[in-house]
C-alpha cells in the first residue's frame, strides 16, 4: 500500500493498493480517501429577521463548509476522480451519511465521470 497527500493543500491522504475485483475477473488499482463531514452547507441568501415565519420563504443557496474547503476536499475529489473508473461509497447509513453521499456525488458531476 502506497500512502500520498492530495489535493491543493496536500493535508488529505489517498491510499493506493491492489486488490482481486470479482466483476473484472482480476486485480484492479484502488484508490481511497476520505471527506471531512458534510460538504456542502445551506445558508440562506437574505437577513430574514428575528421573525422563525421568515424561514419557511426565504430562498437558500449551497455553500462549501469550512472545514471542506480549508482541506480541500472537493478539488482531492476531483484530482482522484478524473482517473476512476468507479466510485464506491462508504458512509454512516442513515440520513445524513445519505446526504454525504449525494454532496460527494455532486461535487464529481463537474468533471462528467458521475451519471
Amino acid at each position: 500500500m502506497r500512502t500520498r497527500s492530495c489535493g491543493k493543500t496536500g493535508r488529505l491522504r489517498a491510499h493506493d493498493f491492489y486488490t482481486y475485483y470479482p466483476p473484472l475477473h482480476g486485480k484492479c488499482s484502488v484508490t481511497v480517501t476520505s471527506v471531512v463531514g458534510h460538504v456542502f452547507g445551506l445558508d440562506f441568501d437574505e437577513d430574514t429577521g428575528q421573525d422563525p415565519v421568515n424561514l419557511f420563504g426565504a430562498h437558500t443557496r449551497k455553500t462549501i463548509e469550512e472545514n471542506t474547503e480549508k482541506f480541500g476536499v472537493v478539488e482531492t475529489l476531483i484530482e482522484l476522480g478524473t482517473t476512476a473508473d468507479r466510485l464506491f461509497l462508504w458512509l454512516d447509513c442513515d440520513r445524513e451519511g445519505e446526504n454525504i453521499c449525494f454532496e460527494v456525488c455532486k461535487s464529481l458531476y463537474v468533471i462528467n465521470r458521475i451519471p
